[in-house]
């Protein structure tokens, strides 16, 4: 009688087929793994690039706040970089030894530009050394955030202004307009004895809407509703009190310098930060602001 076989193995046939299957499948989830890994990598950057956005802000205040100058121009290693609201910060500090002490006639630079690298926009820090009357060496260059949407700066006076013959007289001179060379746009005014105040970077709904505050300055309407009014370089208060001194904040054309060290006159410097961030969400804008006295300056 015949005996059937029932524990024979797989064919040659069968089994290059299982191999075929099995690479297949394999090959599969290899490329899952990847493009997970990949996904993954895309985010951890995009965070990294947020947080990017918080340490350019950090850096620039910390900088600010021990600055004696914000710079209208500066040449390094014979570059020549012009200070503008969009794009290029300049900050100047007295150079120290070890102990703390201030080197003479040398100073240390900070210099903050945009950069395009391809389809991306970049935040990145300058710092050079200089000498009086010499231009400045690059010590250090590096990157301080990715992905900028938007970079922008306003440098500002402040000023306490005493009264005189019944008005407060402005030291430079102002205009509504963009400042331009040595005038001053006035921005903010506070009469703490009043009870007065009001700041062009919050004097309407649509400021807290935006990202960066519309900037057109006091205007004679926004004036007029604490009681103020300007005549050219003056201003008063309708009731004519003059029985507190004011404090104003003028915005300055941070391109102007009028001495040989291309000092700004400004004391005071605004920042916006814009960049923009992706998570599981998606992709989203995140803004960062500073105020900082250039405690320093004069």
């Amino acid at each position: 009688m015949k005996r059937t076989h029932r524990n024979r193995g797989f064919s040659i046939a069968e089994m290059m087929i299982s191999s075929v299957v099995l690479v297949t499948v394999i090959a599969m989830s290899l490329n899952v793994m990847l493009t997970s890994a990949k996904i993954s990598r895309n985010v951890i950057r995009e965070y990294g690039n947020s947080n990017g956005s918080r340490h350019a802000a950090d850096k620039i205040l910390s900088e600010a706040q021990h600055a004696y100058a914000a710079l209208s121009r500066v040449d390094v290693d014979g570059t020549v970089f012009t200070a503008h609201e969009d794009n290029t910060l300049i900050i100047a500090k007295y150079r120290t030894d070890a102990s703390g002490t201030i080197v003479p006639n040398s100073r240390d630079l900070f210099i903050y530009q945009v950069i395009t690298a391809g389809p991306r926009q970049q935040l990145w820090e300058i710092q050079a050394k200089q000498l009086d009357g010499m231009p400045a060496e690059g010590v250090s260059k590096k990157m301080v955030a990715d992905n900028l949407r938007k970079f922008h700066y306003r440098l500002s006076r402040h000023e306490t202004l005493s009264p005189v013959a019944g008005v407060y007289g402005s030291p430079m001179n102002l205009v509504s307009g963009e400042p331009s060379g040595n005038q001053a746009r006035l921005t903010a005014i506070n009469a703490p004895w009043k009870g007065k105040q009001i700041h062009d970077d919050s004097d309407s709904i649509y400021d807290f809407r935006v990202a960066i505050p519309y900037q057109d300055g006091l205007l004679p309407a926004e004036l007029a509703s604490i009681g103020m009014s300007r005549s050219g370089n003056n201003l008063s208060f309708s009731d004519a009190d003059t029985s507190g001194r004011l404090d104003v904040l003028l915005e300055v054309d941070e391109r102007y310098s009028s001495n040989a060290q291309d000092e700004t006159r400004a004391n005071e410097l605004s920042c916006w930060i814009v960049t923009q961030q992706r998570d599981q969400r998606g992709v989203s804008e995140l803004a960062r602001s500073i105020e900082a006295n250039l405690r320093n300056a004069k």
